[in-house]
């Protein structure tokens, strides 16, 4: 089955993509660049390190739950990823829940608090995943595919950082970096 894929470029830069699929719901999917293309060897992994920040709190939903609660009571979750090129927020909702889903995604995306005590928590979380990922076989090869295939660029930095660049990173870089690849 084809689809037509519609663009529109707001005069900011923003890239609007529209696919029309016959579903009774809607596919949100904001992307924004981040990951190692856009990471040097001394931030490595500051971009996934933003995607776990972004929906622990902003100044009008100050906690994860409510944002979390607000996903559920839209039917979606927590899904955000980070991958070699790209930092992704997507979300699925009802059509009648659009505006909703768009200020709140908009919220998460642009007014996210970055507090030290979660740039605190959020780099432990992130260390026991560095752990989780040397344990699986199949998480190294991929590291190692990344680096071997991509050496000498950015992109053979690993998504989740360095141990090193992991602790190296300070709540000023981080918010930063956030300032620098999330703007409209």
């Amino acid at each position: 089955m084809k689809y037509r894929i519609n663009e529109t470029k707001l005069k900011n830069g923003l890239r609007i993509f529209h696919v029309a699929v016959p579903s009774d719901d809607v596919a949100i999917i904001i992307r924004f660049n981040g990951g190692p293309l856009y990471e040097t060897g001394s931030i490595s992994g500051i971009s996934h390190f933003i995607e776990h920040l972004l929906a622990l709190g902003t100044a009008k939903r100050p906690t994860n739950h409510i944002i979390e609660s607000e996903l559920d009571q839209l039917g979606g979750n927590n899904d955000l990823y980070t991958d070699s090129t790209n930092v992704t927020l997507p979300l699925r909702v009802l059509p009648e829940d659009l505006d909703h889903a768009f200020e709140l995604m908009s919220d998460i995306l642009f007014h996210s608090l970055m507090r030290e005590r979660d740039i605190r928590s959020e780099r432990k979380v992130i260390l026991d995943e560095m752990r989780m990922y040397a344990d699986d076989g199949k998480d190294c090869m991929w590291v190692a595919y990344y680096k071997t295939l991509f050496r000498g660029t950015s992109l053979a930095f690993p998504i989740l950082g360095t141990k090193k660049t992991l602790q190296s990173l300070t709540p000023r870089s981080i918010r930063l970096f956030y300032k620098k690849v999330i703007n409209p």
